[in-house]
């Protein structure tokens, strides 16, 4: 008998019981004996053509049977984003493998993952694919559980609204997964993007006791893959006039509108914002640095530059990026300013842009300091990738109050002391005791845990009108101890508001930090 390669993985993933529904499913057969054989007495051959058992409830049919429900997730597993992709794919399998160790009897949760390398095109063929019917056990997914990626969960949504596939806990915090009247289908764990990149404006405004005024902060967020250079400069009046225009994609627009609702309101015209960007998945932000040297430089005379708060030079920078392209613009900002604090020019001005700098403006520029705020997707890895820079150079940002490096992020510190923390490193280490607990795969851990509670507290058959029944019921709330319980207001379909921080110490791992607003 052929074993399939999705068969293994589930193995790994739940072991022999909670994978014995997809065996048989994917059995086929003529005979009665033939299954008997292969799943003992009482295994029949179904008028389908493939194997049923009575004690695993029989077909699976859509992703569901008595004994198992499948879910999967498409995410980014090979390609520049895979940290995010494979953080939440590892949190959600954590939370299903300790549920199936714990309840070997009851029905058994299995995940999977897609590859689609954060490419939207491939996303929107992975979702026809594990949600097309194909034989008589229909859809191979119940669920799009812990899916990662804002472009491509975009490109996901039509098939997911046509075919009403629940698409539950998406590592996105996008406006299109949060519309004023909520899609049906579209379930979110996590606090939006505008929310975070409100907090990061927010705290950069109000922070104690180097508050900041609307126009010393500077904007950088993703552009779409479709721009044909590496960033743009200055395109906040583009970004403006035209909602969620080819000027940023669905991930860079949606945490900048919190970066303009927290500038708005604190004075600065949306137009006037310094804004620049980067191309998703490149690493190069060359453009966006020049911008922001010219801009701190007075030579952007279109929005003005940062003013002087007495006789320092002090600005903020909301960022919007994914951490390889925040590593880049992070250490960049970091390599200039250092050269202006030494009466130098930075690499990114040329020599006769250094030369058109007022030398009243050149003397304040040796007192420059930059504080950096980000939201989640920056994640993981931006920790580690600049601690790995910092062996020759010093990337590692102090903690002093000045040359900060900050970090919104949507779950609390997964190191810390809460209950929910608690267990969710144990669930991690006993999965795979070679993963490193961190903020990603944190998320796909709650977001597989609130999944469990949502198919366990479904009454009856396990179908989507019964979950969504289920969601939607003002009563369903799951506490895991990570502060608010995960909860879906009446008429909303965002399960959680809360924004936590982060802030990166002098030896480039995470510490836990409150932000100010």
């Amino acid at each position: 008998m052929h074993i399939s390669s999705s068969f293994v993985a589930c193995l790994a993933a739940v072991g022999l019981t909670g994978c014995s529904a997809l065996l048989l499913e994917r059995m086929p057969c003529t005979a009665d004996s033939q299954c008997a054989s292969a799943f003992g007495a009482g295994a029949t051959c179904l008028a389908s053509g493939f194997c049923s058992d009575d004690a695993t409830g029989g077909m699976v049919v859509d992703g569901v049977s008595a004994a198992m429900v499948r879910t999967v997730g498409i995410a980014d597993i090979s390609g520049s984003l895979r940290d995010l992709g494979e953080g939440m794919t590892d949190g959600v399998q954590a939370a299903f493998a300790a549920y199936n160790r714990a309840h070997p009897e009851g029905r058994q949760f299995v995940h999977e993952v897609r590859d689609d390398a954060y490419d939207p095109q491939q996303s929107a063929q992975l979702v026809q694919e594990v949600t097309g019917s194909v034989d008589a056990s229909g859809r191979h997914a119940f669920a799009i559980v812990g899916s990662m990626g804002s472009p491509t969960s975009s490109a996901m949504l039509p098939t997911i609204i046509e075919r009403r596939v629940p698409f539950f806990g998406t590592y996105s915090g996008a406006t299109h997964l949060r519309r004023e009247v909520p899609d049906e289908m579209v379930w979110n764990t996590r606090a939006s993007y505008r929310l975070e990149g409100e907090t990061i404006t927010r705290h950069l405004l109000h922070r104690s006791p180097h508050a900041l005024p609307a126009g010393n902060i500077f904007a950088f967020s993703q552009a779409p893959l479709t721009i044909t250079t590496d960033g743009e400069a200055d395109v906040a009046v583009r970004a403006a006039d035209n909602v969620n225009t080819s000027a940023l994609d669905p991930y860079g627009y949606s945490g900048y509108l919190g970066i303009v609702d927290a500038l708005t309101e604190a004075g600065l015209s949306e137009e006037m914002i310094p804004l620049a960007s980067y191309r998703a998945t490149s690493t190069k932000t060359d453009v966006a640095q020049a911008y922001f040297f010219r801009w701190v430089a007075g030579l952007e005379a279109r929005v003005g530059s940062p003013e002087l708060l007495g006789e320092d030079l002090r600005v903020g920078i909301a960022m919007v990026p994914v951490a390889s392209a925040a590593t880049t613009f992070v250490q960049g900002i970091i390599d200039g300013a250092r050269q202006l604090r030494m009466g130098m020019p930075p690499p990114q001005l040329s020599a006769a842009e250094w030369a058109a700098v007022d030398p009243v403006r050149k003397a304040h520029l040796r007192t420059l300091r930059v504080d950096l705020a980000s939201i989640s997707p920056a994640g993981d890895q931006l920790a580690t990738n600049l601690k790995a820079a910092s062996a020759t150079n010093a990337y590692c940002p102090g903690t002093g109050g000045l040359d900060q490096v900050l970090v919104s992020q949507v779950v609390p510190f997964p190191n810390g002391g809460s209950g929910g923390a608690n267990d969710f490193r144990a669930d991690l280490a006993a999965f795979n005791a070679n993963k490193t607990p961190g903020f990603v795969n944190f998320e796909g851990w709650i977001a597989g845990k609130v999944w469990i509670e949502a198919v366990n507290r479904t009454e009856g058959s396990l179908t989507v009108d019964a979950l969504i029944d289920t969601l939607s019921d003002p009563s369903f709330s799951v506490d895991l101890a990570i502060g608010a319980p995960i909860a879906f207001p009446q008429g909303s379909h965002e399960g959680s508001m809360s924004v936590y921080g982060s802030i990166l110490g002098t030896d480039c791992t995470y510490q836990d930090f409150t932000f100010e607003d």
